[in-house]
């Protein structure tokens, strides 16, 4: 009850924000002055697509647009064919307290401002349960923040959702912990707010944007909550009735917040292809061989490459927190008699997640592995606070012991405290030295000659510096007094040490993208297309201005099975059809309506770059196998064409390196003579070169380009491939024996052209590819086949011969609507006019049946369709395994508007405003008791 209790309320909840905002100032000192953006790690691609800003700026442009301009959170049209904000955008986190409070902020800013709360209120948090639960000096709790917060670099996860789950589990577990001692109490004012601060916890945990981050605090929560509970219970100092009461109410109140997010999520979910389908990763064990580098690179720091998967969240402690871990393991290990519930919340800790990681025991893992939201959670990446909470208990631990615990401490640490620090140096001294050969197959000389050595040896010198100062600490009875400045001078060491070793390469921060979003918004404008019909895509993600988004996130957080067979099913299947149409290169922007068509026929912007070395012909397997012109494969080493065709090409890029297989970043080079034309390569899958080399990384090497010869001058170019050698930050080249020689296009462009680019210089280097054959997104079908089943359809629209636009396979039709469909017979569909597109509600301009109306919008439950001429309301079919069609049977003119009703949003409505009718009835019975013990007291 400090917090509320304690007459140094204000003092305590400073300190804390003190000291997190020290270490955020100390580690991230770049991004609290806006000078570079956590969202971007140090090359383009981030190491998990899920997890980047192709997915996290999208989604907070088309949160921040949605909410402002349409005042609406359930639907927005602008990403994956429409889809709801509060499931598809979860990663996003729409209805999480930080990002409500923070949408106002421009998207330029907000991920440095979002990132810099979450640390602050993380780190500040965490020193409040060391102070309070814990029971830890403030120079101890500050190393446990050190070590639980401020070690934990998630350089490419920086605003992985799975840190606000951390965060509203810190800030549970907090209140939780208050709940006994106020639960003692009369009902009051102080005990409303712990109760109210566990509400919005429990409500932050739901809304954090990944159920895996929710899943991974309750897991934190009952290892370490467990013991104290059951301490308070076996001596009396718990009231059950009352704290069962207001545990209750909190979490009911908690719950009833967030009743939209919950149902969105489980509709979601029940549409959702099942786990079965997509791998289980709870079940992942690691042998020893592959824990001890781990271990052995976050004790010695790696050698300069950048982290792999899993590796990506890894901590960078150094040597003085693993010291004064040990030396917290032996201190508790000395008095095992008189463990408390904070040791052994911690000791819990340790043991999941030995078993989660080691075989001990087959039963556990089967049984963790089982449980809905565990069955998929890599653990390194989700369970590592866990990790985290006992090594920074202990860390914590050591440091207390050595500065506060003196002769009268119980068992063999009465008089062998300085043997026991020496002990526990020279045990992590072993722990490095036996750990470096399997982490770095090198010596741990070797690994100090290295050119990173140096990093090293100032690791190794804090590191002995601060081992010397603890045992003079020790050693010099007088030194009692000096308890303060030597617990300062040794947090100093290990914040010292790990600034020496924390990464740091954030990208500088990129102002003025929304300019560049405007500046095609009003392009398009000036060409008379309507926003509510187009989505902009471009490399990095979704713009949203003026309505206008893109379609394709690069990586949703959920599908509904619809829509992923439908991606499934044009990606794989078809080969050569996309669900929109996709830019290849950084510069390159393309604009098309949702659409089926051939992806052929692409433009590519050609960008000149500056390199700072070449290394030619230097290791590594690299390969063109397929080089196409006009979809036609090339029939030798040369080739002349000419300006207005489309060429293609395709190979694989494999780096091997030590039994590793990468795929760093590679280009196609045009040359001729001093000519060059670089275009950078789009990543695909390659499973061929997986099977082919054996090893899975390698279904990243695989590589394409097209580019539009027009874009090239006329002239011989030959063809090079350049890679890069991310150690190195070096590129080197392998050429290839094919030419391409361009003649001038003195022709007029070919009738019934797909394609018309124009070069419109958003950025001075940019192409907009206007397709003006996609499909509209509103349009009455050529042709119409009724399918009884979702296969059927799939089967259907995979046959690339028999396929063509305009061809629609509808679902669940009656036998008068089957003779409809079947009298559909025109030349090519007919747009429909989209006059409103509001997220949830879409209005269409007239249109005249009978026939079938088509939008390209996901098909999914809540949707309905009214005429609003004669207020009929029209059931929607589902059409092309994903879409929406509706029957329109008779001969007049229609006027369809689609509103978004879900099922469960009444509900929703009725638990929000319950829930904030019983806070506020529990405020107004606080005040009131609070006030007439007041005049009690008083009289």
């Amino acid at each position: 009850m400090r917090l509320i209790d304690s007459k140094n309320n204000g003092g305590r909840v400073l300190e804390a924000v003190l000291v997190s905002l020290f270490f955020l100032l100390v580690f991230y000192a770049d991004f609290v002055l806006l000078k570079t953006n956590p969202m971007f790690g140090s090359g383009r691609e981030l190491i998990d697509p899920v997890v980047s800003f192709a997915n996290f700026e999208p989604g907070f442009r088309v949160f921040q647009y949605e909410l402002m301009q349409h005042q609406n959170l359930l639907w927005s049209n602008l990403r994956s064919m429409g889809l709801p904000l509060l499931a598809n955008d979860i990663q996003a986190a729409p209805l999480f307290p930080l990002t409500l409070l923070l949408f106002w902020v421009p998207a330029d800013y907000y991920w440095n401002i979002f990132v810099v709360a979450r640390l602050l209120l993380m780190g500040a948090g965490a020193y409040l349960l060391a102070r309070d639960f814990l029971k830890f000096r403030s120079i101890p709790a500050a190393f446990f923040v050190l070590c639980f917060i401020y070690s934990l670099f998630v350089l490419q996860w920086m605003n992985h959702p799975w840190q606000n789950g951390l965060l509203a589990g810190i800030w549970y577990l907090y209140f939780l912990q208050l709940l006994p001692g106020s639960s003692r109490s009369p009902y009051g004012l102080k005990r409303f707010l712990v109760v109210l601060g566990l509400a919005v916890s429990v409500y932050a945990m739901v809304t954090c944007g990944f159920p895996e981050g929710a899943a991974m605090s309750a897991v934190l929560v009952v290892l370490v909550y467990t013991p104290f509970l059951a301490s308070l219970l076996f001596t009396g100092r718990i009231r059950v009735p009352q704290f069962i009461l207001d545990l209750v109410i909190a979490h009911a109140v908690g719950f009833a917040l967030s009743a939209a997010q919950i149902f969105s999520i489980v509709e979601m979910l029940s549409l959702f292809e099942g786990s079965d389908k997509r791998g289980l990763y709870g079940l992942r064990q690691f042998s020893m061989k592959d824990f001890f580098p781990f271990w052995a690179e976050n004790i010695a720091l790696i050698t300069g490459e950048k982290p792999s998967l899993f590796k990506d969240s890894r901590t960078y402690f150094g040597l003085i927190p693993l010291f004064f871990f040990v030396l917290g393991i032996a201190r508790s290990a000395g008095s095992l008699l008189r463990l408390g519930y904070r040791e052994i919340g911690a000791l819990l800790c340790g043991v999941f997640i030995l078993l989660k990681l080691f075989p001990f025991w087959e039963g556990f893992n089967r049984v963790v592995g089982s449980l809905p939201i565990l069955k998929e959670s890599y653990f390194f990446v989700y369970f590592l606070s866990i990790f985290l909470w006992g090594f920074a208990f202990f860390a914590a631990r050591g440091v207390q012991s050595l500065l506060y615990e003196d002769r009268s401490s119980p068992g063999l640490i009465r008089y062998g405290r300085p043997l026991l620090a020496l002990l526990s140096a020279s045990a992590v001294i072993a722990l490095l030295w036996m750990s470096v050969p399997a982490a770095y197959g090198m010596t741990f000389s070797q690994l100090l000659k290295n050119a990173q050595g140096y990093v090293h040896l100032i690791v190794l010198f804090l590191f002995t510096a601060a081992v010397l100062l603890a045992l003079l600490f020790l050693r010099a009875e007088k030194m009692g007094k000096m308890r303060i400045p030597v617990g300062m001078a040794l947090l100093s060491f290990a914040v010292l040490e790990m600034f020496v070793i924390l990464p740091r390469d954030f990208s500088p921060l990129v102002r003025g993208i929304t300019r560049q979003s405007t500046m095609l918004a009003r392009d398009i404008e000036n060409r008379g297309i309507s926003p509510a019909e187009v989505r902009i895509q471009d490399p990095n993600g979704t713009y949203v201005s003026g309505g206008i988004a893109t379609i394709d996130n690069g990586a949703p957080a959920l599908l509904p099975e619809r829509l992923f067979i439908f991606r499934r099913t044009l990606f794989d299947l078809h080969g050569g059809y996309f669900p929109v149409r996709k830019p290849y290169y950084d510069y390159s922007w393309a604009l098309t309506s949702t659409a089926l068509f051939p992806s052929s026929e692409i433009a590519g912007a050609p960008v000149a770059r500056v390199w700072k070395e070449s290394l030619l012909g230097e290791g590594g397997n690299i390969q063109i196998d397929t080089i196409r012109i006009d979809d036609k494969e090339f029939g030798g080493p040369e080739r002349t064409v000419s300006g207005d065709q489309t060429l293609y090409l395709k190979g694989w890029a494999a780096y091997i390196n030590e039994g590793q297989v990468a795929a760093p970043p590679v280009f196609i080079v045009f040359r001729s003579g001093d000519r060059e034309v670089t275009l950078p390569t789009r990543r695909m899958v390659r499973q061929d070169v997986a099977q082919h080399l054996k090893n899975r990384m390698a279904i990243k090497a695989g590589f394409e380009v097209r580019i539009k010869t027009g874009l090239l001058e006329p002239g011989t170019y030959g063809i090079t491939v350049r890679g890069l050698y991310s150690s190195k930050n070096a590129y080197f080249e392998e050429n290839t024996n094919r030419r391409i020689i361009i003649r001038e296009n003195t022709g007029e462009p070919e009738a019934g052209s797909t394609a018309d680019t124009l070069h419109v210089g958003v950025t001075g280097r940019g192409f907009v590819d206007y397709d003006k054959q996609a499909l509209p997104r509103a349009y009455l079908a050529s042709r119409c086949f009724p399918v009884d089943h979702l296969s059927e359809s799939v089967r259907h629209i995979a046959d690339n011969e028999k396929f063509r636009l305009g061809d629609i396979f509808v679902e669940e039709l009656s036998e008068a609507e089957k003779n409809l469909c079947y009298s559909v017979a025109d030349d090519k569909p007919a747009r429909v006019p989209i006059t409103q597109d509001l997220g949830k509600e879409i209005q269409l301009g007239p249109v005249a049946g009978p026939g079938v109306l088509v939008l390209n919008d996901t098909y999914y439950p809540g949707w309905q369709a009214v005429d609003r001429i004669s207020g009929e309301q029209l059931q929607i079919k589902p059409a092309n395994i994903a879409m929406r069609a509706l029957i329109l049977p008779e001969d007049r003119e229609y006027r369809i508007m689609f509103t978004y009703v879900p099922e469960w949003l009444a509900w929703a409505r009725i638990l929000f405003w319950a829930a904030f009718a019983s806070l506020a009835a529990l405020l107004f019975l606080a005040l009131f008791r609070t006030r007439s013990t007041s005049r009690r007291i008083g009289a």
